[in-house]
């Protein structure tokens, strides 16, 4: 009996003792690795003024959407979604950025830039209103109130970086009848082109709106 005991008392070999670690450390799953960076809480200043990913993820948003609502209009044909297509007499003259607005590479000026891309932005949001409920599926009605929602959230994160703030924008009285005379035309041919014009002009505002907040 005590030849028993002492057997089983015995030290292991140590190839055995060794193994035996390996098994019972793999049995057990590792903890994940944390990270020790920390994220800057309230009040910590940072090197930019903001951090642009909140709105770069608003403004693709709100590119995919107008490209679902273009592409429902379109069914899906290559040529009716090109933009360089859609006719140009609509008799709106829609805002734009221009080298002269700050958000070029070759002349940045942020404050300028994001002065004027909040006033285009509140100036689309004239347009998208004219546009509410004038589609034939509530898939795209639906789409295009997401759409308008999600400017005016982009507007509402922007505003606040601005030192000086324009006044809000109005459409001059030509453009304003000329919008609204379009949307009341019986011609459905004639309102699709102009709500086509309308989405394009928002889409290229979107996408140097993006490239200029890269920048900054």
């Amino acid at each position: 009996m005590n030849s028993v005991f002492a057997s089983a008392l015995r030290p292991a070999p140590v190839g055995f003792a060794l193994g035996l670690l390996l098994v019972v450390a793999t049995a057990f799953p590792t903890a994940p690795s944390v990270s020790m960076k920390e994220e800057p809480q309230g009040g910590a200043t940072s090197d930019k003024p903001f951090t642009p990913v909140k709105i770069e993820s608003t403004i693709s948003y709100i590119l995919m959407k107008i490209s679902d609502i273009r592409k429902k209009m379109c069914n899906y044909d290559a040529n009716c979604l090109d933009c360089k297509q859609v006719l140009s007499d609509v008799n709106l003259t829609l805002p734009q950025l221009t080298e002269r607005d700050g958000c070029f590479p070759s002349a940045p000026n942020q404050e300028i830039c994001l002065m004027r891309i909040t006033a285009g932005l509140l100036e689309f949001e004239i347009y998208l209103k004219h546009l509410q409920n004038k589609f034939k599926s509530d898939e795209e009605n639906n789409n295009m109130d997401i759409v308008l929602q999600n400017s005016q959230t982009l507007v509402k994160t922007l505003r606040p970086k601005v030192k000086t703030t324009e006044e809000a924008p109005t459409l001059e009285p030509a453009t304003l009848t000329s919008l609204k005379e379009n949307m009341q035309l019986k011609e459905q041919w004639r309102r699709t082109q102009t709500i086509h014009y309308i989405l394009c002009g928002l889409k290229d505002f979107l996408e140097f709106t993006l490239r200029a907040v890269r920048l900054m």
